[in-house]
């Protein structure tokens, strides 16, 4: 890759413009963008001055923007070094000398990052490469607006590797700092950076979706400060850490950080996690590309005010597990889980229980939501509604042969219906065990079903007055068929084979609920 900024007697932003590139950008016009150079003074606060470029010259035909002289490195360089000093490196349980040498220069920017903050002094926000450190302890901010003209003249790889990994423009303005420093942290004390792309906009979908593994299963710090680093890194949170409150944890000395040993930094422990974890995206991520045609933003805030309003409408009439035995509130889970139904899939579960599924859950059901506005009312079909109305046009998402602890029964069990919420003389914190085996039946492309085959163990607790589910641990296989061989299969009555195919009373209860208009969106 071409080199962007060169440092020494003179500073040197390589543009990779021509003349008429150079012109068409307005370049000349807004040379004198500011950059900002930080010194700390010797009672330790930390004086900022404004920075400009100062001439041109071309080099090759391309054109250079040349300002004062400055001796130091890139962060860009600085993390370069840490990463390779790693990268045989596959846990971290202490610092070597390339991070402890880095980590003084980047504690540094980040302090600086936070005094700009509380002098009110808006920072150029132009990625690792745009941030020197000098030899003598300065730090030069360089102007944003020129390093980004002169990045976009590049590859989307090179914009990936020198900027957009190291900052994320599309959040507010007073969160952006803590999450660029919170990249760097990450880098240093991991010797990795936690997102990677070939482009901004998978770069985007990868933070969006807080796709990168959490430092605790990466290094030896402890899991609270791991979770405060995760929650600065993450792309949907209410409430960042703030760039005061990571200096607090992250403080001078680098070594304090880690621990002699945790229980997750662990090569086995952190590739399960890994795995999962991909499952997890991949899923949510099949149920976004049916509107690629529209922004994040446009569809983030659809969602959201969907969900709002039939949250706040269905309120008043919330299920309840109260009065219902905890064999009743698994059956009443599932049955949620087969027809989407996010209101009582959620009171299933304790408070603090079973995010991930609700969240796919819920992605899901707006999804098919808005594909019942775009496709004229076909969204989601349990597996027997899709069979019974024999609509290959349809998607389809849901279960069958459900079976608890060793027993069939059927995955559409409304025990919330007509509960009268009788109180159980059941002790507070009493736990009961459930075994669950079934197939999810999903259509993840045009031509193909998607079949796979779960085993859940669930772990209920009377809490208060009612079972909840508490754990939920989940293990599937997965396999495909063809969509149009199976149709024809189905056309000619020879589905034997098809070891997925839902019994005849799951058929029946489907297309009763057909009949009654109950379809899943």
């Amino acid at each position: 890759m071409e080199q962007i900024v060169e440092t020494g007697e003179r500073i040197i932003l390589h543009t990779s413009m021509t003349n008429q590139e150079f012109a068409k950008a307005n370049m000349m016009q807004h040379i004198k963008a500011e950059g900002y150079i930080a010194e700390e003074t010797s009672d330790g606060s930390i004086e900022f001055q404004t920075w400009f470029f100062e001439d041109t010259s071309l080099q090759n035909d391309k054109f250079m923007l040349l300002g004062p002289a400055f001796f130091g490195k890139t962060v860009y360089q600085i993390l370069k070094e840490v990463e390779e000093s790693c990268k045989n490196t596959e846990i971290c349980t202490k610092p070597n000398n390339t991070q402890i040498a880095a980590w003084e220069k980047i504690f540094r920017v980040i302090k600086a990052m936070r005094s700009a903050e509380e002098k009110n002094i808006i920072l150029p926000n132009c990625g690792a490469i745009g941030i020197i450190c000098a030899e003598d302890k300065k730090i030069l901010f360089l102007p944003e607006l020129l390093v980004a003209r002169s990045v976009s003249m590049r590859s989307q790889k090179e914009a990936v590797e020198y900027v957009e990994n190291w900052r994320q423009p599309i959040l507010p303005i007073e969160q952006i700092s803590s999450y660029s420093a919170a990249v760097m942290i990450y880098t240093i004390i991991t010797g990795k950076r936690p997102l990677t792309a070939e482009t901004p906009e998978q770069l985007t979908e990868n933070f969006l979706d807080s796709f990168f593994i959490p430092a605790e299963y990466l290094c030896t710090i402890s899991k609270e400060n791991a979770e405060i680093l995760t929650n600065a890194l993450k792309g949907k949170i209410k409430f960042r850490p703030t760039l005061k409150r990571l200096l607090s944890i992250f403080g001078e000395d680098l070594s304090a950080i880690y621990m002699e040993e945790t229980k997750t930094a662990n090569s086995e422990i952190k590739e399960k996690f890994y795995s999962n974890q991909v499952k997890q995206i991949k899923k949510i991520r099949f149920f976004k590309k049916h509107f690629t045609q529209i922004s994040v933003s446009c569809i983030a805030v659809v969602l959201i005010a969907i969900v709002t309003i039939y949250m706040v409408n269905t309120e008043l009439e919330r299920p309840t597990t109260k009065g219902l035995t905890s064999l009743q509130v698994v059956e009443s889970f599932y049955s949620a889980f087969n027809h989407l139904d996010t209101i009582a899939l959620d009171e299933c579960f304790s408070k603090k229980s079973g995010k991930q599924i609700k969240n796919a859950i819920a992605t899901i059901y707006v999804t098919g939501k808005m594909q019942s506005v775009y496709n004229r009312g076909h969204g989601f079909l349990t597996p027997a509604q899709w069979i019974v109305n024999a609509s290959p046009e349809s998607s389809v998402y849901g279960i069958t042969h459900l079976k608890i602890n060793g027993n069939t029964t059927i995955a559409s069990a409304d025990w919330f219906k007509n509960n009268q919420k009788n109180p159980l003389e059941i002790e507070n914190g009493k736990t009961e065990h459930f075994d669950i085996e079934y197939y999810l039946i999903f259509t993840e492309q045009p031509e193909i079903i998607s079949i796979s085959t779960y085993k859940d163990s669930l772990e209920l607790t009377f809490i208060k007055n009612k079972w909840l589910i508490t754990t939920l641990d989940r293990s599937s296989t997965t396999e495909n068929c063809n969509k149009s061989k199976f149709f024809e299969d189905l056309a000619n009555n020879n589905t034997e084979s098809y070891k997925w195919f839902p019994s005849e009373e799951e058929l029946k209860i489907g297309e009763a609920e057909l009949n009654a208009q109950v379809i899943v969106f």
